[in-house]
Parts: structure tokens; sequence; C-alpha cells
């Protein structure tokens, strides 16, 4: 990993594990040099700050990665930029939000389901729920997002919804929703409009009773 840093910042070649690890476009620049760089994550605190302690404390390679990293851009002098927050999160997890509830409405099939924490939330806009076949589609890109080694991991759908929404909208939202989220043990959903009663209901009436439903509303994510 070491070297696809480098691939990224010097003259060196890049090589087939640099294209495999590129997720949307490289730092090149006209003069293909970097002079500047900043981190964010859990890893960013082991790259700014020297750590001299056991290299598998967290029971991952998070250290080792760090001081690798380090070394291979103070190799190519590149300067760091530390930002006032290194928030201790992938790219996805910082997506993640932590919610006070009082007064909304809400639908749930199970006492015990509650409560739950740290669960990320897969945000959907307006636009994404003018058209529910697009809506549908980009649920599932969305979740993609939140695959690991043992499948995806639990996930909650922020919806924004409106205030007196038509029924028949809200069945198509539930029906995507189920269609997407068929094979799990539970679906999570924070609504901004006041519509989380219905939809939970109908969540229910398209799983069968066979999944764990919790539905918020009055919750912007």
């Amino acid at each position: 990993m070491q070297i696809s840093y480098c691939n990224q910042f010097t003259f060196k070649a890049k090589t087939p594990n640099y294209e495999l690890l590129i997720t949307y476009k490289d730092f090149h620049n006209k003069d293909n040099k970097l002079e500047y760089v900043s981190f964010s994550g859990g890893v960013a605190d082991l790259i700014y700050d020297d750590y001299n302690g056991d290299e598998f404390k967290y029971g991952d390679i998070g250290i080792v990665l760090g001081k690798e990293i380090k070394k291979a851009f103070d190799a190519a002098g590149v300067k760091y930029v530390k930002v006032g927050e290194t928030i201790g999160a992938t790219v996805v997890g910082a997506g993640n939000y932590t919610t006070e509830i009082s007064g909304s409405t809400i639908t749930y099939t199970d006492e015990d389901i509650l409560p739950i924490k740290n669960i990320p939330v897969i945000k959907m806009n307006k636009e994404d729920e003018e058209n529910l076949f697009e809506f549908k589609e980009r649920l599932e890109q969305r979740l993609d997002w939140f695959r690991n080694n043992e499948g995806r991991q639990d996930v909650a759908i922020g919806v924004v919804g409106e205030n007196n929404m038509k029924y028949k909208k809200i069945v198509g939202i539930a029906e995507s929703i189920s269609q997407v989220f068929k094979s799990v043990s539970r679906i999570i959903v924070v609504v901004e409009s006041d519509i989380g009663k219905v939809l939970g209901q109908c969540l229910m009436l398209n799983t069968g009773g066979k999944v764990q439903i919790i539905c918020v509303d009055s919750i912007k994510s």
C-alpha cells in the first residue's frame, strides 16, 4: 500500500495495485507533484503524531498503516496540513448520526429492538424520491457502500417525504425499501416529514411480520 501512495504523488510508474486502489481520480497536477496533504479518519492521528506503543492495540493494521503512510510522505518531502478535527471514521462512517428523539411518531414491531446505537444512515433526498424506480436504484447503489466481509452491515434509511403525502406514494416508497432490504432481519427508517406511522405500517404489511421494523418521523438526517 505504501508503494501505491508513492505512485500517487511521485514520478514512480503506476502499478496494477495502484489502479486497483484508486476509486475516482489521482492527485497528479500538471507538474506531477504534490506539495501539501491532510488526512482524516482514525488513522490520521497516527500519521500526524508519532506512536511508539503496541502496533496492534486496536486489533487491526491501522497503526502500522499510519506509520507507513507517514514514511512515504516524509520520503517524498510532502508537507502536512493538520485540520482541526480528524474525525475517527472512514469516509462512509463519517455519515453516522447520533439522534435524540422526543415527541415523534414511531412505528416499531418489537419492544426489545430498542435502543439502537451507532447505526450509519443512507441519506435519500427529494430528487431521489420523485421517481420511485430511481429511488430504488439509488438506494441499492448506496447500500453497497456498507458492504463488508460478512455481507451488508446494519443501516438506517433517511427519507425526506412530504407532509400530506399521497398514500399511493408512501406505499411506493415502502415497496421500494422492502424490495431492496429483502434479506435483512430489521429495517430502520428515519423520516423528516410526518409520515412515520403510515410508512412503518406499510413496511410491516410488505414484510409480512417476518422483519423487525422501526420507522420514526420528524427526524432530519
